[in-house]
Protein backbone atom coordinates (compact mmCIF):
# COMPACT_ATOMS: atom_id res chain seq x y z
CA UNK A 1 0.00 0.00 0.00
CA UNK A 2 1.28 3.37 -0.67
CA UNK A 3 -0.77 6.63 0.01
CA UNK A 4 1.43 9.80 -0.12
CA UNK A 5 0.38 13.44 -2.09
CA UNK A 6 -0.88 13.46 -5.62
CA UNK A 7 1.90 16.25 -6.28
CA UNK A 8 4.26 13.40 -5.63
CA UNK A 9 2.88 10.53 -8.05
CA UNK A 10 5.30 10.63 -10.58
CA UNK A 11 8.28 9.59 -7.80
CA UNK A 12 7.37 6.22 -7.66
CA UNK A 13 7.23 5.82 -11.47
CA UNK A 14 10.90 4.83 -11.43
CA UNK A 15 9.69 1.71 -9.22
CA UNK A 16 6.65 1.24 -10.96
CA UNK A 17 6.75 2.17 -14.64
CA UNK A 18 2.83 2.23 -15.54
CA UNK A 19 2.34 5.26 -13.34
CA UNK A 20 4.36 7.53 -15.96
CA UNK A 21 0.45 7.08 -18.06
CA UNK A 22 -1.45 7.62 -15.20
CA UNK A 23 0.58 11.46 -14.47
CA UNK A 24 0.27 12.09 -18.34
CA UNK A 25 -3.54 11.33 -18.15
CA UNK A 26 -3.88 13.78 -14.80
CA UNK A 27 -1.73 15.99 -16.28
CA UNK A 28 -3.32 16.69 -19.78
CA UNK A 29 -7.16 17.19 -17.75
CA UNK A 30 -8.42 15.22 -20.50
CA UNK A 31 -10.72 13.74 -16.91
CA UNK A 32 -12.43 17.01 -16.62
CA UNK A 33 -14.08 16.46 -19.72
CA UNK A 34 -14.63 12.69 -20.18
CA UNK A 35 -18.27 11.41 -19.36
CA UNK A 36 -18.34 8.91 -16.83
CA UNK A 37 -17.34 4.64 -17.72
CA UNK A 38 -14.70 2.74 -18.35
CA UNK A 39 -11.43 3.71 -20.83
CA UNK A 40 -8.58 1.63 -21.99
CA UNK A 41 -5.37 3.78 -23.15
CA UNK A 42 -2.34 3.45 -25.09
CA UNK A 43 -0.61 1.64 -22.54
CA UNK A 44 -2.13 -1.80 -22.49
CA UNK A 45 -0.87 -2.11 -19.10
CA UNK A 46 -2.99 0.50 -17.26
CA UNK A 47 -6.86 1.52 -17.94
CA UNK A 48 -9.50 3.20 -15.70
CA UNK A 49 -12.71 3.99 -14.67
CA UNK A 50 -14.12 7.41 -13.78
CA UNK A 51 -17.23 7.61 -11.50
CA UNK A 52 -19.30 9.65 -9.16
CA UNK A 53 -21.57 8.78 -6.27
CA UNK A 54 -22.71 9.77 -2.56
CA UNK A 55 -20.47 8.32 0.23
CA UNK A 56 -23.46 6.71 2.82
CA UNK A 57 -21.72 3.89 4.13
CA UNK A 58 -20.26 4.70 7.71
CA UNK A 59 -18.94 1.35 8.45
CA UNK A 60 -17.99 -1.43 6.33
CA UNK A 61 -16.48 -5.18 6.97
CA UNK A 62 -16.52 -6.10 3.50
CA UNK A 63 -12.81 -5.83 2.06
CA UNK A 64 -11.94 -5.94 -1.29
CA UNK A 65 -8.36 -7.57 -2.81
CA UNK A 66 -7.32 -7.95 -6.64
CA UNK A 67 -4.57 -10.41 -7.81
CA UNK A 68 -3.53 -9.33 -10.97
CA UNK A 69 -3.95 -5.39 -10.70
CA UNK A 70 -2.38 -2.74 -8.80
CA UNK A 71 -5.73 -0.16 -8.04
CA UNK A 72 -4.49 3.15 -8.05
CA UNK A 73 -7.82 5.25 -6.39
CA UNK A 74 -7.79 9.17 -7.02
CA UNK A 75 -10.55 11.62 -5.95
CA UNK A 76 -11.34 14.53 -8.51
CA UNK A 77 -13.91 15.90 -6.32
CA UNK A 78 -15.18 15.58 -2.71
CA UNK A 79 -13.98 13.51 0.39
CA UNK A 80 -14.03 10.46 2.21
CA UNK A 81 -12.71 7.55 4.02
CA UNK A 82 -11.10 4.31 2.85
CA UNK A 83 -10.64 1.34 5.43
CA UNK A 84 -7.66 -1.38 5.02
CA UNK A 85 -7.87 -4.47 7.17
CA UNK A 86 -5.54 -6.61 8.96
CA UNK A 87 -5.04 -9.48 6.91
CA UNK A 88 -5.20 -11.85 9.94
CA UNK A 89 -8.62 -13.61 9.80
CA UNK A 90 -10.46 -13.28 6.84
CA UNK A 91 -13.22 -14.53 5.43
CA UNK A 92 -14.28 -14.88 2.26
CA UNK A 93 -17.74 -13.66 1.36
CA UNK A 94 -17.71 -13.46 -2.43
CA UNK A 95 -14.84 -15.71 -4.72
CA UNK A 96 -12.70 -14.23 -6.97
CA UNK A 97 -14.12 -12.99 -10.04
CA UNK A 98 -12.06 -12.80 -12.85
CA UNK A 99 -14.11 -10.38 -15.26
CA UNK A 100 -13.84 -8.01 -11.81
CA UNK A 101 -10.55 -8.97 -10.97
CA UNK A 102 -11.51 -8.95 -7.28
CA UNK A 103 -13.15 -10.81 -4.18
CA UNK A 104 -14.44 -9.59 -1.30
CA UNK A 105 -13.75 -10.76 1.99
CA UNK A 106 -14.83 -10.13 5.69
CA UNK A 107 -12.29 -8.47 7.86
CA UNK A 108 -11.40 -6.24 10.64
CA UNK A 109 -10.29 -3.01 10.10
CA UNK A 110 -6.70 -2.07 10.79
CA UNK A 111 -6.45 1.61 9.76
CA UNK A 112 -8.42 4.58 7.78
CA UNK A 113 -7.38 6.45 5.79
CA UNK A 114 -9.18 10.14 5.24
CA UNK A 115 -8.75 10.64 1.26
CA UNK A 116 -9.49 14.17 -0.48
CA UNK A 117 -8.38 15.65 -3.87
CA UNK A 118 -4.83 16.08 -2.79
CA UNK A 119 -3.04 12.59 -2.40
CA UNK A 120 -4.01 9.12 -3.64
CA UNK A 121 -4.21 5.45 -2.45
CA UNK A 122 -2.26 2.54 -4.28
CA UNK A 123 -3.11 -1.26 -3.38
CA UNK A 124 -0.91 -3.76 -4.48
CA UNK A 125 -2.62 -7.07 -5.00
CA UNK A 126 -3.89 -8.75 -1.86
CA UNK A 127 -4.15 -5.80 0.09
CA UNK A 128 -8.00 -5.45 1.48
CA UNK A 129 -9.19 -2.16 0.98
CA UNK A 130 -12.93 -0.79 1.51
CA UNK A 131 -13.21 2.72 0.05
CA UNK A 132 -16.05 5.37 -0.80
CA UNK A 133 -17.11 5.13 2.78
CA UNK A 134 -18.37 8.28 5.08
CA UNK A 135 -15.56 10.47 6.49
CA UNK A 136 -17.26 12.92 9.31
CA UNK A 137 -20.03 13.54 7.09
CA UNK A 138 -21.73 12.33 3.61
CA UNK A 139 -20.03 14.17 0.34
CA UNK A 140 -20.43 13.91 -3.20
CA UNK A 141 -17.01 12.14 -4.76
CA UNK A 142 -16.03 11.89 -8.27
CA UNK A 143 -13.16 9.64 -8.52
CA UNK A 144 -11.05 8.13 -11.15
CA UNK A 145 -9.85 4.25 -10.27
CA UNK A 146 -6.43 3.49 -12.37
CA UNK A 147 -6.05 -0.34 -12.87
CA UNK A 148 -2.15 -1.13 -13.38
CA UNK A 149 -1.48 -4.53 -14.58
CA UNK A 150 1.58 -6.26 -12.69
CA UNK A 151 2.15 -9.79 -11.23
CA UNK A 152 0.53 -10.41 -8.08
CA UNK A 153 4.10 -11.82 -6.25
CA UNK A 154 4.88 -8.00 -4.93
CA UNK A 155 7.52 -7.58 -6.37
CA UNK A 156 7.11 -4.14 -7.58
CA UNK A 157 5.96 -3.30 -3.85
CA UNK A 158 9.79 -4.74 -3.11
CA UNK A 159 10.97 -2.18 -5.96
CA UNK A 160 9.57 0.39 -4.60
CA UNK A 161 10.30 -0.30 -0.81
CA UNK A 162 14.41 -0.46 -2.20
CA UNK A 163 13.76 2.87 -4.05
CA UNK A 164 13.20 4.46 -0.05
CA UNK A 165 14.97 2.94 1.16
CA UNK A 166 18.01 3.96 -0.13
CA UNK A 167 16.95 7.61 -0.64
CA UNK A 168 16.42 7.29 3.12
CA UNK A 169 20.20 6.06 3.67
CA UNK A 170 21.42 8.86 1.35
CA UNK A 171 19.97 11.40 3.46
CA UNK A 172 21.00 10.23 6.65
CA UNK A 173 24.38 8.39 5.61
CA UNK A 174 26.13 10.94 2.77
CA UNK A 175 29.44 9.46 0.98
CA UNK A 176 31.18 12.79 2.08
CA UNK A 177 31.62 14.78 5.73
CA UNK A 178 30.83 11.09 7.13
CA UNK A 179 27.85 12.13 9.83
CA UNK A 180 24.35 12.48 9.41
CA UNK A 181 22.59 15.57 7.56
CA UNK A 182 18.92 16.81 6.31
CA UNK A 183 16.46 14.96 7.49
CA UNK A 184 13.71 11.90 6.86
CA UNK A 185 11.18 13.33 4.52
CA UNK A 186 7.69 13.62 6.11
CA UNK A 187 5.11 10.89 5.34
CA UNK A 188 7.50 8.13 3.71
CA UNK A 189 10.58 7.51 6.21
CA UNK A 190 10.46 5.53 9.07
CA UNK A 191 13.45 5.93 12.40
CA UNK A 192 16.65 3.96 11.40
CA UNK A 193 17.58 0.96 12.08
CA UNK A 194 20.92 2.21 13.69
CA UNK A 195 21.20 5.22 15.59
CA UNK A 196 24.60 5.77 15.02
CA UNK A 197 25.70 8.51 13.42
CA UNK A 198 28.98 7.96 11.84
CA UNK A 199 28.96 4.02 10.37
CA UNK A 200 31.28 1.83 8.13
CA UNK A 201 30.16 0.39 4.54
CA UNK A 202 28.94 -3.18 5.91
CA UNK A 203 26.92 -1.40 8.64
CA UNK A 204 25.23 0.96 6.25
CA UNK A 205 24.32 -1.74 3.88
CA UNK A 206 22.54 -3.88 6.66
CA UNK A 207 20.99 -0.75 8.10
CA UNK A 208 19.57 -0.28 4.65
CA UNK A 209 18.73 -3.86 4.17
CA UNK A 210 16.43 -3.76 7.46
CA UNK A 211 14.38 -0.52 6.48
CA UNK A 212 13.93 -2.09 2.94
CA UNK A 213 12.43 -5.15 4.27
CA UNK A 214 10.65 -2.80 6.87
CA UNK A 215 9.24 -0.89 4.40
CA UNK A 216 8.04 -3.47 2.23
CA UNK A 217 6.08 -4.99 4.67
CA UNK A 218 4.05 -1.76 5.27
CA UNK A 219 5.05 1.64 3.73
CA UNK A 220 4.95 4.06 6.02
CA UNK A 221 3.13 7.28 4.78
CA UNK A 222 1.96 10.54 6.23
CA UNK A 223 0.48 10.35 9.63
CA UNK A 224 -1.90 13.24 8.99
CA UNK A 225 -3.93 10.98 6.67
CA UNK A 226 -4.94 8.24 9.10
CA UNK A 227 -6.72 7.14 12.04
Amino acid sequence: MIIDKLSDLHRYAPALPALETVCTILESGVLNNQSFGSYKTDNPAVRYNLFTYHTEKTESDIYEIHRKEVDVQILLSGFERMDIASKDGLEIVQEYDPAKEAMFLKGRRQVSYHADTTTFALFFPGEPHAPNLVDGKPAEVVKVVFFLACQADHTVAYRVAGQFAVQHHRQHFPRKGGGRTGSCRPGICIPCPTGRSRIGIGAKKRAASQLHQQLYKSLILPEHLFT
